[in-house]
């Protein structure tokens, strides 16, 4: 009878910890920035800012090169909400800079109560005061929209940091710069600087935030990322009558693509730097694509049949 009911306390007690997990998106196409689900705390604007704002989304972030709805924030402005996290959190965000000179600040933990945080130092990922963490220089641009994605466990202190689904950098915070505090500082910010060293910061454009209470898995950030044009678009990235599935997707360079486009349909490969690095006439219904001699990445394809386009996403790790 003991084991039983032992056994039932574990269950209902991992039931309910995995239903208070936490997770609220805020999309940038209008105002007011509620969540998705509803629940999710306040987003307040800091600053001047513009809603909406239509831009041309560029090749190289989604295929489609599809016309959105998105939030331009001026410099030194930014978004401000309640944390509903502290030590172990998911933040992602799909952003840009529009200027990467010197050290832009993407967010803040303390409610501007202190200088360290995560930046960019022009072209790079900074997390000061600990310097650049990851690959440096050009993590950043200013023309390309990038989903950027931090978690942070507090049993390890370790954060994974995330470009466009790709593991970009670890790192351990063990001085705990990087949690947020007790109120009166328990408010998390993005874009706009502390009140230490001011003016820290770039104007630039927002399409989507996404805070957690929990770290998302490698398989949840792919996903998220294989979403990407279509949660900012709030529109499906294949569109018209064409139909495609990629597989294995992630994969190791060897691919199958089943899809319903007419012979003769072309197919064209892309890498994140809008080359085309591959192209062929579709025949049949399935086709196998060797990528086995391309670097470890995120590649877009197109498939054109007459007036239909069909676009998506593969990585190859």
């Amino acid at each position: 009878m003991k084991k039983h009911l032992l056994t039932a306390m574990l269950l209902t007690a991992t039931a309910l910890s995995l239903s208070a997990q936490q997770s609220y998106t805020y999309l940038f196409s209008g105002t007011p920035f509620t969540s998705i689900p509803s629940g999710g705390p306040t987003l307040q604007t800091i600053g001047p800012s513009e809603t909406p704002v239509a831009m041309t989304i560029p090749s190289t972030t989604c295929p489609q090169t599809p016309t959105i709805n998105l939030t331009r924030f001026a410099h030194n402005s930014g978004f401000k909400a309640k944390a509903f996290f502290s030590d172990t959190y998911s933040i992602e965000m799909i952003f840009k800079f529009d200027e990467l000179n010197g050290y832009n600040r993407i967010i803040d933990f303390s409610n501007s109560g202190s200088d360290a945080g995560i930046y960019t130092l022009s072209t790079c990922l900074n997390f000061y005061p600990n310097g650049n963490i990851g690959t440096c220089p050009d993590a950043f641009d200013t023309t390309n929209y990038k989903q950027v994605v931090v978690t942070r466990s507090a049993d390890t202190k370790e954060m994974r940091i995330y470009f466009n689904a790709e593991l970009f950098s670890t790192f351990v915070d063990n001085a705990n710069h990087y949690v947020i505090g007790s109120a009166p500082n328990d408010s998390i910010k993005f874009f706009r600087d502390d009140n230490m060293v001011t003016n820290e910061a770039s104007p630039g454009k927002v399409a989507l935030i996404r805070m957690a209470d929990h770290v998302l898995s490698e398989n949840e950030v792919t996903s998220s990322f294989n979403d990407f044009c279509t949660r900012i678009t709030s529109v499906s990235e294949q569109e018209g009558a064409l139909a495609t599935n990629v597989y294995p997707n992630p994969g190791n360079g060897q691919f199958v693509l089943d899809h319903n486009a007419s012979s003769g349909a072309l197919l064209s490969i892309i890498n994140m730097q809008g080359q085309e690095i591959y192209s062929e006439m579709l025949e049949g219904s399935r086709t196998h694509i060797d990528m086995t001699a391309c670097q470890n990445g995120v590649y877009l394809y197109r498939i054109m049949d007459g007036a239909s386009v069909n676009t998506g996403r593969f990585i190859i790790q």
